[in-house]
């Protein structure tokens, strides 16, 4: 599993991250799941991503509104943009608070008697650190 391009610019660190010259290439252009033939149109996938009409449908609408905000202009009327749609009710609510799984294994008893103590000292060392200050 590795980070998207974004996560990886921002995690640069993170073991996830792989650089772009270390990763695998996909095996086929339907195992790529950037690539045209997969936008989830069946047109797509059957011309192999060189038709793909939900990026036809929106270059049209990109140039409707071109015209129409260059006829607005003309006349004297403000122009309009674009609004970006917010999603369905889902992708609005599910935006936040997103839960993590991590999977880990369990300590041992040692590690877990290990780590209480080593808890205990760092605790009653806090109240003398913070008297001294």
């Amino acid at each position: 599993m590795s980070l998207t391009r974004d996560q990886a610019r921002e995690h640069a660190g993170s073991a996830l991250a792989i650089p772009e010259s270390g990763r695998q290439q996909f095996a086929s252009r339907f195992s790529d799941p950037n690539h045209p033939a997969n936008s989830g149109s069946l047109i797509s996938l059957l011309t192999g991503g060189a038709i793909n009409p939900a990026e036809r449908r929106q270059r049209r609408r990109e140039a409707l509104l071109e015209r129409r905000n260059r006829r607005r202009a003309a006349v004297g009327l403000p122009l309009k943009n674009r609004k970006a749609k917010k999603g369905g009710l889902i992708k609005r609510v599910l935006q936040q608070d997103v839960l993590y799984l991590m999977i880990v294994n369990m300590p041992s008893e040692e590690e877990l008697v290990s780590a209480r103590e080593a808890l205990g000292r760092v605790q009653s060392d806090a109240p003398q650190a913070s008297a001294a200050a």
